[in-house]
């Protein structure tokens, strides 16, 4: 993963689609404004990825912590199960032996690579330098629905729009080409994003709601 900022005050005012190439990465296009010395306009470039793997990185702004949700297609269901054990739930709470990562055999994986408890920030004051992206990567798509969330942690049943209003957005690496998505400005902690299959494809959900236990957020 690599992170890019564009500050250039030689061009007009306004707002402008960035595309970010280097060899050996995905090519990236993001947003940014151009409305004097504007800072904190990151974005994320991914190395190339083997054929059937995803890389999801979620970004935000600020010290609020926010984090990511994947539900994975499973032939031994444990929903029921202790965070640690539940096999069809991905987040900081499911951890196995100590790592982030549930196994579906060798070299099938799903691993949470980075759970950050502040956002992108001038000065990290989080414990551990834990700032900036979230990122998930599932080395080998299996058949089935994935759907992914991000969640509002530190902002659990706060009826507001800081999610959106914090510059929230995801972005997803796969097949060598990036996938945006932006959430609406509504209300809410919980951000459910997309669901995504090999059939199919993506399929945007974008709707806010509320969840105050981590946990259960695969019930949405």
């Amino acid at each position: 993963q690599r992170q890019m900022c564009i500050r250039d005050s030689s061009v007009d005012a306004g707002g402008y689609t960035v595309q970010a190439s280097k060899s050996g990465y995905i090519t990236s296009y993001f947003n940014v404004n151009v409305c004097g010395n504007v800072s904190n306009q990151d974005s994320n470039m991914s190395t190339t990825l083997n054929s059937g793997t995803m890389r999801i990185v979620t970004s935000w702004k600020g010290t609020d912590d926010l984090d990511s949700h994947l539900e994975i297609p499973v032939s031994d269901d444990q929903d029921g199960a202790s965070d640690s054990t539940d096999s069809t739930h991905l987040f900081y709470g499911s951890k196995s032996s100590g790592l982030d990562y549930h196994s579906y055999g060798t070299g099938d994986n799903v691993t949470l690579d980075r759970d950050n408890t502040q956002g992108i920030v001038s000065t990290c004051t989080a414990s551990g330098n834990k700032c900036g992206p979230e990122t998930i990567t599932i080395s080998k798509i299996r058949s089935g629905a994935y759907r992914y969330h991000v969640h509002a942690f530190s902002r659990k049943g706060d009826n507001t729009t800081h999610i959106a209003d914090n510059g929230t957005y995801v972005q997803v690496f796969y097949d060598n080409k990036v996938t945006n998505f932006y959430p609406p400005s509504t209300a809410g902690d919980l951000w459910t994003v997309f669901d995504f299959d090999n059939s199919s494809g993506f399929t945007p959900l974008n709707t806010l709601s509320s969840e105050g236990t981590p946990a259960n957020i695969d019930n949405h």
